[in-house]
């Protein structure tokens, strides 16, 4: 009875190991995808902010194309 005690023992320290190991790959995952999480939402700003300039840029460029075609407009006048 006393080995099998022993082996009823040795097979419950070795499921909790295996516990203790899945436990911690699930721990280890659930901050690699915080971490891509945390990332993806980083480059979203970085995309929206981009974004937000570009539409700054085309207005400018289209205001400065309104300027240039009325300043060549009065050149042409000249």
């Amino acid at each position: 009875m006393h080995q099998e005690e022993q082996e009823a023992e040795v097979r419950v320290a070795a499921a909790l190991q295996e516990r203790e190991e899945y436990l911690a790959d699930v721990t280890r995952r659930v901050e690699l995808y915080e971490n891509c999480a945390a990332a993806i939402s980083t480059a979203a700003d970085a995309l929206q902010e981009l974004s937000a300039n570009l539409d700054k840029m085309t207005r400018a460029a289209q205001q400065l194309n309104a300027f240039t075609g009325s300043w060549l407009a009065v050149w042409k006048r000249a």
